[in-house]
């Protein structure tokens, strides 16, 4: 996972290049591209700014990401992938919860993994087979957003663990 001032170095490339965005915007693109290994982030957005015309989309980005994880893959350079920590998948808590009657699931960042983050969701832990939120309230422009802290937890009592934590332990230490 990117953290969001890393992510901030690597996309000033394209606003430099381009225009400057605000600080919504900037946040809307980093939501949907920080899941990347920054290393994989960075040599996409290069590409991009010495091929596109115009300010790419997040989807644009993505495509980018895929063509450079897939000519990595040929040339077996493809990047380690990240575990996350034994508190999750990947970086990404699963629960469940109702909704109108009916039981859905749901994902939210682990707030382990994404540590002192700041995102327009609430990050969460799991913990004792329960769900936690896991962050504090911060307000960036006028906007409430949240910040992630293991360290504040709040119980979710709607929210019921999806996996274990046996299961996700073991999960971790076998990935």
């Amino acid at each position: 996972m990117i953290s969001y001032p890393e992510f901030g170095t690597i996309f000033s490339t394209l606003e430099k290049r381009f225009k400057a965005l605000t600080d919504d915007q900037r946040h809307v693109y980093y939501d949907r591209l920080k899941h990347y290994e920054s290393s994989v982030l960075r040599d996409s957005i290069n590409a991009l700014v010495d091929t596109t015309k115009f300010f790419p989309t997040p989807g644009d980005i993505k495509d980018a990401v895929r063509e450079i994880l897939h000519n990595r893959a040929k040339s077996g350079n493809a990047p380690l992938k990240t575990k996350g920590c034994a508190h999750c998948h990947d970086g990404y808590v699963f629960y469940e919860r109702l909704k109108h009657d009916k039981l859905a699931m749901y994902v939210g960042d682990c707030a382990y993994c994404h540590r002192g983050e700041i995102s327009i969701q609430a990050q969460v832990v799991q913990k004792d087979n329960r769900i936690f939120d896991a962050c504090e309230q911060v307000q960036d422009g006028g906007t409430t957003r949240y910040r992630a802290n293991p360290d504040i937890l709040e119980e979710y009592r709607e929210a019921s663990a999806v996996k274990t934590d046996e299961e996700m332990r073991r999960r971790f230490e076998n990935a």
